[in-house]
């Protein structure tokens, strides 16, 4: 080590020491104390939590074993013909229909298959409902602002006027109060004043025909009841693992929360539709008021206030859709979560002053409706799971005890996952993304409480309506709009999801607690909600793994390690890169996959591996500072330089489940190359960029890939695997640099449309066919020299010096002759672009540069450790790359 780099050394030992003695000045004297104070209001609220969820299972399980259905609780009675009176027996029934630019998704195979669209779905389903025609009357209330939507929409209750269903279409000039504004101005039409009860459907709200039929008796014959709520019904639940998720949330909310509040103090929060009102009720409650985000819970708080009991009823159910996208959800939960915290402060004290209802209603409806519910769940799980509890791996000072970090979130989680059965193999992903939405709820219940910011901000939940079940190649023709790169990264997942895989790292390296499995596993969830590609990636890597692990393959011994030790390799990356490709292309031609999706996300890909290549080679730091005490192959070599142990890596040949990770990152990268080829290929299929210049890249490339795979066995006596260290710069240049920077030709020629004559077509296949000759062939004989020195060369017995150096061959021409096949190769893949910009010579020129510098290092080495046999290798070879040149 030379005196600059000891100084170095000893300049970042100084740095780091000052700062951790800064830190243990701090810590000890307000980081402990304020984060023993975090961890006991985090216990307080989780206790708060603790004791809601068993009290309520404690009643839904009493509910169920007397069997305490509404029916017997309330006086019911299906509502007959009366033969008198005919139809004017029956009550007459305002069903309300709100709807804002509810997208039509129009292509071919939607209109051959029938399927409907978002805004036909609940007009359609009300028109279907078992009602005397003249007793109930179907207002659509269209809030649209594209014109088209607004003349689809009317066009539909025309439709269905002709057909003598009482429909009417009611628009207005602006959107004040958005959903309660546009029920409030409906509720004054002239005509609603001969309405008794008002049902009410969001646009993909689908009830059953016999809706009115189990849902006003109740209304009917028990007048002190002014709400009877049904139970939703998720039509695209299986979707997608999301929905799934939103799923198992919801079924607990209807299966026990309204359950229980209907069974006990006859109050729950009106869920805004699939719901009927007493429209005397809504209009003593003060009607709808637009001064939160959910109107339908503060008329539901307000008319409890009045004295009025709700009823739910779980056995009718009504069809609805889930939001399929993240951001979709993502608006939905803020208003959830900042609606309600808002409402509880605009409200709290007009609760506590009502002299109408009983103590215990109070108590109900303000600490464990609004407080626990409402509130406290929300911070306490993203608070203490995912910043208190992290951070206790970072200061060890301060302890969580097992029943508040293992014993009571394992009962929360049990009692929530009793409404969904059917996932309860789909727990633990359920845990992750809870813990992910807890950020965006516990933020906005601040809002709420704060009455800042977006306190207020109505956003429309995006629903496709049938559309979803026309398939992906019905979408074709109608693309979404393609979303900024900025709109697709969101910071604060990313932030959080970085600072719990450092503590991660951090209890992995230091830690006793082995909080860094789950610390990992919440950060990748994190990670993949703020940027969806981290999943992608994630399904690539598990692939590679287990299909390197268990298809047949050729096992080839590495070299041989410091301890005595040899390491094998499963050579079977040829069979697992063209089982995945068949398996792309099944997926794709099943229309289940967009195979241009790489090409027209590459910046979003390439920064999700960029982060992901960091964290990489933070965890391979962490786990080489934690084994630096460990005699074997693997023992770590920790220089005491942060930056250049994190860059350089410590250990030789890391290993994860028995799968050595230089050589599984190295096989990564190249059939990330390929794919990113492939994705491009498929782009420029589908458009006009299809020309002679992109099937001659995408041919060598391809050409080039494949011969890797099958002489995959010669990288495993390369200088990377055998003597360099794997951290950031291997990883680096593997995951992100090979891939991206090797695939620019094939994206500049998206851009640019270049002809080749026949000339320099068959060139550029000279150039290609020369370097792949001389790169093949020099590699392979020195791969065979290494295995076999006494391996003919060319036919003939091969010219060694020293016993040690091979001079024959391609090795006898230069002494570096893999180089020369090397940057033709590379030549030959940017001929195709031409001459009219240097951009897509990048990578030739990189590599010449890189070449001419590893050549010189190479001289370096080899002078050093032959010594005399290689000065005489020298004279008889005297070349270096390029015979009678360089």
């Amino acid at each position: 080590m030379d005196q600059n780099y000891s100084s170095s050394l000893f300049r970042d030992d100084m740095s780091m020491q000052q700062l951790w003695t800064v830190w243990d000045q701090i810590k000890t004297p307000l980081i402990v104390p304020l984060l023993r104070l975090a961890v006991v209001v985090c216990l307080c609220m989780s206790l708060m939590l603790f004791v809601e969820r068993v009290y309520m299972g404690v009643v839904i399980v009493l509910v169920k074993l007397i069997g305490s259905r509404p029916e017997k609780r309330y006086k019911w009675e299906m509502k007959k013909d009366d033969i008198e009176l005919g139809d004017s027996a029956y009550p007459m029934v305002l069903v309300q229909i709100p709807m804002y630019n509810e997208k039509e998704t129009k292509n071919n195979r939607t209109e051959q298959r029938g399927l409907m669209q978002v805004y036909q779905l609940s007009i359609r389903a009300a028109c279907g409902l078992s009602w005397p025609s003249d007793r109930v009357i179907i207002q659509v209330l269209d809030d649209s602002t594209d014109p088209m939507i607004k003349d689809l929409v009317e066009m539909e209750c025309k439709r269905w006027e002709s057909k003598g269903i009482n429909v009417k279409y009611e628009i207005r000039d602006n959107r004040k109060g958005y959903k309660a504004g546009a029920l409030r101005e409906g509720m004054k039409r002239s005509y609603v004043k001969q309405c008794d009860y008002v049902a009410i459907f969001d646009a993909d709200f689908q009830p059953e025909s016999d809706f009115l039929c189990r849902t006003i008796p109740f209304l009917l014959h028990n007048p002190q009841v002014s709400l009877v709520q049904a139970r939703w019904k998720f039509v695209n639940s299986d979707e997608c693992l999301m929905t799934r998720m939103q799923e198992m949330s919801l079924d607990y909310h209807f299966t026990v929360e309204q359950e229980v509040g209907s069974s006990t103090c006859a109050f729950f929060g009106f869920n805004g539709t699939a719901g009927v009102w007493r429209i005397s009720a809504l209009n003593e409650a003060g009607g709808w008021k637009d001064r939160t985000t959910v109107e339908d819970m503060d008329l539901a708080v307000r008319a409890s206030l009045k004295g009025w009991k709700f009823v739910y009823i779980s056995s009718v159910k009504v069809k609805n859709e889930l939001p399929s996208t993240f951001k979709a959800y993502r608006y939905q939960q803020h208003r959830w979560s900042c609606g309600p915290a808002n409402l509880f402060r605009k409200m709290v004290m007009e609760i506590i002053r009502n002299k109408k209802v009983s103590l215990w209603k109070k108590v109900h409806v303000i600490y464990s409706f609004f407080i626990v519910r409402k509130i406290v769940a929300h911070i306490v799980t993203f608070t203490f799971y995912c910043i208190v509890l992290p951070a206790t791996v970072l200061v060890p000072e301060v302890t969580v005890p097992k029943w508040g970090s293992v014993y009571i979130p394992s009962i929360i989680t049990i009692l929530n996952a009793v409404g969904t059965p059917r996932s309860l193999h789909l727990l633990i992903f359920w845990i992750l993304f809870e813990n992910v939405m807890s950020l965006h709820r516990s933020k906005a219940a601040f809002i709420g409480l704060l009455e800042a910011g977006r306190v207020n901000e109505w956003i429309v939940t995006e629903k496709l309506g049938d559309a979803l079940k026309a398939g992906k190649a019905a979408n074709k023709a109608h693309k979404k709009p393609r979303r900024g790169f900025r709109e697709r990264l969101h910071l604060l997942e990313l932030g959080v999801g970085a600072y719990l895989f450092i503590c991660g790292c951090y209890d992995l390296a230091f830690g006793k607690n082995h909080y860094f499995f789950y610390l990992y596993a919440q950060s990748i969830a994190f990670f993949i909600t703020g940027f969806g590609y981290v999943a992608l990636l994630g399904t690539f890597f598990a692939y590679l793994a287990v299909l390197g692990s268990v298809l047949p393959g050729k096992v080839v011994p590495g070299a041989v390690l410091q301890d005595g030790t040899r390491l094998h390799y499963r050579c079977n990356g040829l069979l697992s890169l063209l089982l995945l490709v068949g398996i792309l292309g099944l997926v794709s031609w099943m229309n289940f996959i967009d195979p241009t999706i790489i090409a027209e996300r590459g910046l979003e890909l390439l920064s999700a591996t960029f982060i992901f290549s960091i964290l990489v080679a933070l965890v391979l730091y962490a786990v080489g500072i934690r084994t630096r005490s460990q005699s074997s192959s693997l023992k770590p070599h920790v220089s005491g330089n942060y930056v250049h142990d994190w860059w350089f890596g410590i250990q030789l040949n890391p290993q994860f489940m028995g799968i050595d990770l230089k050589f599984f990152f190295v096989r990564a990268g190249m059939m990330g190359w390929l794919l990113l080829n492939l994705s491009v290929l498929a782009r420029s299929i589908l458009g006009t960029d299809f020309n002679r210049s992109m099937i001659l890249y995408q041919l060598f490339c391809t050409l080039y890939i494949m011969d890797y795979f099958i002489y995959e066995e010669y990288m495993t006596s390369t200088w990377d695997i055998i003597a360099e260290r794997l951290g950031f710069m291997l990883v680096f240049g593997d995951l992100v640099w090979i891939p991206f920077t090797f695939s620019i030709q094939g994206w500049w020629l998206l851009k640019n449309k270049v002809e080749l004559t026949t000339a320099a077509v068959v060139a550029n296949c000279l150039v290609f066919l020369l370097g792949y000759v001389v790169f093949r062939g020099a590699n392979k004989q020195k791969h065979m020299f290494k295995r076999n020195p006494k391996a003919p060369i060319w036919g003939q017995p091969p010219k060694v010096i020293g016993g040690k150096l091979l001079a024959s061959g391609y090795w006898g021409i230069a002494r570096h002759c893999n180089y020369l096949g090397d940057l033709l190769l590379a030549l030959s893949f940017s001929l195709p672009c031409g001459i009219s910009s240097p951009v897509p010579y990048f990578y030739p020129i990189y590599l010449l540069i890189l070449l001419i510098w590893r050549e010189r290092r190479d001289e370096a080495r080899c002078t050093e450790k032959y010594r005399e046999v290689w000065s005489e290798y020298r004279k008889l070879v005297p070349w270096r790359i390029l015979p009678y040149i360089y």
